[in-house]
């Protein structure tokens, strides 16, 4: 069943706009979804409460679901991409307690990110090492729509959890090992063994981080040249690349 939508000052196109603001999206437990990968994978996921859809842009009208189909005009309107493709999701916020990610053996620590795009990257690379991941204390919302497009799809699918980072480590300590990647960590990852089950801590971009893991073992990515540090999303890939090498 299907309904359209030809001007984009419709209001129901502007209610779904006013979901690129993080107030709308906490009041609604809702968010957007853009791209037709994208959209695939979280209607695979079952998070998908409607599809928006824009012939006019070459989309195609799926044949079961709650599709709203929308002129060119009208899906410009809450596209944030430049050259968008006609399909685009609205999703349901999933649950994010400490119990997403419990039995875990591997879960990625993100404290505090600051940019979308390392949050996105991060949750790709959790999914392909088989990681959780768990957001202390975010600083950015993980339903940003650019972190909903850099994670290509892997926000669906990864068990994410969030929480206090406080919380997150008497959490994390009664179950696992936890270890701190830090540019003056003592031990490279090759040198710790990352066999057992595993935590890994990742900072902000800028600060690092907090105080909350000062006295929890660190390690480092060695670097040569002028280079004092890595782009946080590229040091979580590296240690979570060297565990699942150790236990393979």
């Amino acid at each position: 069943m299907s309904t359209h939508i030809d001007s984009p000052a419709n209001p129901t196109v502007k209610g779904l706009a006013g979901l690129h603001k993080r107030r709308h999206r906490d009041a609604e437990q809702r968010y957007l979804v853009e791209g037709r990968r994208e959209v695939e994978r979280a209607v695979a996921a079952g998070v998908v409460e409607q599809l928006l859809i824009s012939p006019d842009l070459g989309a195609e009208i799926p044949s079961s679901g709650s599709v709203l189909t929308l002129s060119e005009a009208a899906f410009a309107r809450l596209s944030v991409r430049r050259h968008p493709d006609g399909y685009a999701a609205v999703a349901a916020h999933a649950p994010l307690g400490l119990d997403r990610i419990a039995g875990l053996t591997a879960v990625l620590v993100a404290e505090a990110i600051e940019k979308p795009g390392n949050l996105g990257a991060m949750l790709r690379t959790a999914e392909a090492l088989d990681a959780g991941m768990l957001l202390a204390d975010p600083a950015t919302d993980l339903f940003n729509p650019n972190v909903v497009r850099a994670s290509q799809g892997s926000l669906f699918t990864v068990p994410i959890a969030r929480s206090s980072a406080r919380e997150a480590r008497e959490w994390l300590e009664e179950r696992m090992q936890v270890v701190v990647a830090r540019p003056d960590g003592t031990r490279a990852p090759w040198e710790f063994d990352l066999v057992p089950p595993t935590a890994v801590v990742v900072g902000a971009e800028h600060a690092g981080v907090s105080s909350t893991w000062s006295d929890t073992p660190s390690i480092a990515v060695p670097m040569g040249g002028t280079v004092d540090s890595l782009n946080t999303s590229v040091a979580a890939a590296i240690v979570l690349y060297e565990l699942r090498r150790q236990r393979s």
